[in-house]
């Protein structure tokens, strides 16, 4: 036993942290397809083409992270509409990071970015493991 956890639950939580890594690469993988694609063959402007891979990779997250990873058993516009709160949410604490770490630290610019990048995963992670994609129970149903 290990803090009080057994062996089966730290293997079921490390393949559910494996699944939520997967999903992430590939919601990547989409966001810079549908980038290239738009900006290459559909001569979309940078910042229009981003916006829509991002929207793809956010729903291919999204649905991914639902049906694998935490094999969800929410309702799925519940899921979704925390799903979001969590993106922006995450998006803001990377912003914060950053910008202490620059005005606040005096820390360059892309060591910085690059700290704050690699945290939101675990934030992201957490906040679907204990809320996002959580089942309320049948009592709150």
């Amino acid at each position: 036993m290990t803090l009080g956890l057994s062996r089966a639950v730290l293997r079921a939580e490390g393949k559910r942290l494996l699944r939520f890594g997967v999903v992430g690469l590939a919601a990547t993988a989409v966001h810079l397809a549908v980038l290239a694609a738009l900006i290459r063959w559909c001569g979309w402007a940078a910042l229009w083409a981003n916006s829509l891979a991002f929207c793809a990779a956010f729903l291919m997250s999204f649905s991914g992270n639902y049906r694998w990873t935490f094999r969800a058993r929410i309702d799925r516009a519940i899921a979704l509409r925390r799903f979001l709160i969590t993106s922006v949410a995450g998006f803001g604490l990377n912003t914060a990071v950053l910008a202490f770490m620059v005005h606040g630290m005096s820390m360059p610019a892309l060591p910085s970015g690059m700290v704050a990048a690699l945290l939101m995963p675990v934030f992201a992670y957490v906040a679907s493991r204990v809320w996002v994609f959580r089942d309320p129970g049948p009592a709150a149903r």
